[in-house]
């Protein structure tokens, strides 16, 4: 019933970017708490060209575009789809390495540098040479409370959105780590161009654009006070909301970096946790993963080359994995084994 969901998702994206001459897609989003997964059918916005950070001038060898990305909006009219509890989608993706630009500083000085897609989630080869790298299964991380300390009796990490607003959590936040958990969030998609085919990219002038982002809240204001202005950049990803509302009025603003998959595997997670033996075992990244390390998640070893091997495996072997005709975009399913 999960493949069904993907599947029919998937193709009403297609249908959806066919029709209206605009690229659409299906965002993967994950909620730690409740342990289950929305596909959202998203859609290119009119303005289209957007940023991750607010310093997209800087010089930046790997992307031209440095922080530009683009932009997509939640499809009007198209309810998200819950899959099953404990069902969950891993993506592939050949377009990995490209990001925004990195300036040398440390991140916990600015909250506005954005890492390479999942923080670097690949296992180098030794040799420096990408061939030589291993790309691994790769899981949503929408969720900031991944970035965050364990809360006090609870088995997820801190709200920082609540800190954000200012409510004391346990343990308490910094700003800084606050603001770094939930400029980390990413999650992969797949997208349709408006002739049926998937796209990994978008080209624009001499750039290609490999960052995308999700937009949720244009214009939020504040009903109780109809003069209030808009407080949310909808050209920017900028999911802290600190544009000049005071503290006690923010809202969490739940907006993720998004990229392109080329494959998707839709998996048992209480299946994969056993063949693993990890609970949990969708928490995993490798060693050189350079997003927060929560103690909590160090300790029980989920970031760890051998364990992140593990999962990638046990994926490739039993997953039900989705891939696309290049040229359609039409699914093709390989049954897990």
């Amino acid at each position: 019933s999960a493949v069904n969901a993907v599947t029919a998702t998937l193709g009403a994206a297609r249908t959806r970017a066919v029709k209206s001459g605009h690229r659409a897609g299906v965002a993967f989003l994950w909620d730690m708490k409740e342990e289950r997964m929305t596909l959202q059918l998203i859609e290119q916005s009119g303005s289209s060209s957007g940023s991750l950070t607010n310093q997209v001038t800087m010089p930046c060898p790997r992307s031209p575009a440095g922080g530009y990305a683009e932009i997509f909006v939640p499809a009007v009219g198209i309810a998200p789809v819950e899959l099953p509890k404990g069902m969950g989608v891993f993506g592939l993706s050949s377009a990995m390495e490209t990001g925004a630009c990195e300036t040398g500083q440390p991140l916990v000085t600015l909250p506005e540098r954005m890492w390479r897609w999942y923080a670097g989630d690949v296992i180098n080869g030794g040799n420096d040479l990408p061939e030589d790298d291993l790309y691994l299964w790769i899981f949503p991380r929408n969720d900031p409370r991944i970035f965050t300390e364990r809360e006090l009796n609870g088995s997820i990490g801190v709200d920082p959105w609540q800190h954000l607003r200012g409510i004391t959590t346990n343990p308490p936040l910094t700003n800084s780590a606050a603001i770094e958990a939930v400029r980390n969030v990413t999650s992969f998609f797949v997208v349709f161009s408006p002739d049926g085919s998937i796209t990994t990219s978008r080209r624009t002038g001499s750039s290609d654009y490999f960052d995308a982002f999700l937009e949720l809240t244009d214009a939020p204001i504040n009903p109780q006070m109809p003069a209030s202005q808009p407080y949310d950049d909808e050209y920017r990803f900028d999911p802290e909301n600190f544009n000049g509302l005071p503290q006690d009025q923010r809202a969490a603003n739940p907006e993720v970096v998004l990229r392109s998959a080329d494959q998707l595997a839709v998996v048992d997670l209480s299946k994969l946790s056993d063949g693993v033996g990890l609970p949990k075992a969708w928490l995993v990244r490798p060693t050189q993963s350079r997003a927060p390390k929560p103690a909590y998640l160090m300790s029980a070893r989920y970031f760890d080359d051998a364990n992140a091997r593990a999962v990638s495996r046990w994926i490739d072997i039993n997953g039900e994995v989705l891939s696309f005709n290049r040229y359609s975009g039409h699914v093709i399913r390989r049954s897990s084994q």
